[in-house]
């Protein structure tokens, strides 16, 4: 199966099983038939993008995981899914069922859609200054990076945010205001990328913070983070394993650190974040990105 056809197919399908599997929830282990669905939906995309260029199979890639993710989510939800809810494995990033689950009145959206058509028309700005003038290669990988994230996750999830509610479901930013944290407990909990906060605080931290402790909870949290980015770096880039993993076990020990002597500050902040980056994008990736790029607008 091709890379389009198991996007196409597969995944829908996956999504599918996952709702059905959660409303037979109390007939089967659903949270291990969940998990192994899950890995069969990541290892049948690896497959099908095997031959893919890099680009393509990096978001079948990241796809997949989304969604055996959520089918793994709903096994652990509380609540049956609303049977409007298959769409939030195939259609929302994030991680909350309830989002897509009950639709009410419309609600005010146009600073949503604002923000959105900023955040895409700044960041593929970035982009295109990146891979058209003569600059260094350092500033080149920044700037592109800058400029994916501002156009996904500050645009067009901020536009599918706005869309949604304007439908009238309950969805929220995924991304707030990152740049606003003091402290690495704020940055990774409230603001960077809430989807991700979702899926670790109810899969790994909550269930492990019972039986083991809030530490290693926390530590297996963060891991299980570094995991799920080398599905979607190191795995389409072929090289560079280990090193997404390297990341979230120093921003682990970093906010250990911070808990412990009560650190907060943009500064301390950033620099965490900051300083060690270059582990989370390893350089099998970051050539591959900046070629792909460059080709794609002619450069």
């Amino acid at each position: 199966m091709s890379a389009l056809a198991y996007a196409a197919v597969g995944l829908p399908l996956a999504g599918t099983c996952g709702y059905a599997l959660q409303r037979a929830r109390g007939r089967l282990p659903t949270v291990a038939v969940a998990w192994t669905l899950a890995g069969a939906t990541i290892a049948g995309a690896a497959l099908a993008a095997h031959g893919a260029p890099f680009m393509p199979r990096m978001l079948l890639l990241v796809a997949s995981t989304l969604v055996g993710m959520k089918c793994v989510v709903a096994a652990h939800a509380t609540d049956r899914l609303a049977a409007s809810a298959w769409a939030w494995f195939c259609v929302w990033p994030g991680m909350d069922p309830r989002s897509l689950a009950q639709r009410g009145a419309a609600r005010p959206a146009a600073r949503l859609f604002r923000a959105g058509a900023l955040g895409l028309l700044s960041g593929l700005a970035c982009v295109a200054v990146a891979v058209r003038a003569p600059l260094p290669r350092l500033a080149s990988l920044v700037l592109v990076f800058a400029g994916s994230s501002l156009a996904v996750h500050f645009g067009l999830f901020t536009w599918a945010t706005a869309l949604l509610r304007r439908l009238g479901f309950a969805a929220e930013r995924l991304f707030r205001a990152p740049w606003r944290a003091t402290n690495l407990a704020e940055f990774w909990g409230r603001r960077w990328n809430l989807g991700f906060a979702e899926l670790t605080a109810l899969v790994v931290h909550r269930p492990l913070r019972r039986r083991l402790g809030r530490g290693p909870a926390t530590w297996a949290a963060f891991l299980f983070s570094g995991v799920l980015h080398e599905l979607a770096i190191t795995l389409p880039a072929r090289g560079g394993y280990g090193q997404p993993t390297l990341y979230f076990a120093v921003q682990a020990l970093a906010f250990r650190v911070e808990q412990d002597h009560a650190l907060r500050g943009r500064v301390w902040t950033w620099t965490c974040l900051l300083l060690p980056v270059p582990l989370a994008f390893p350089a099998a990736f970051r050539d591959q990105v900046l070629a792909w790029f460059a080709q794609s607008l002619g450069a």
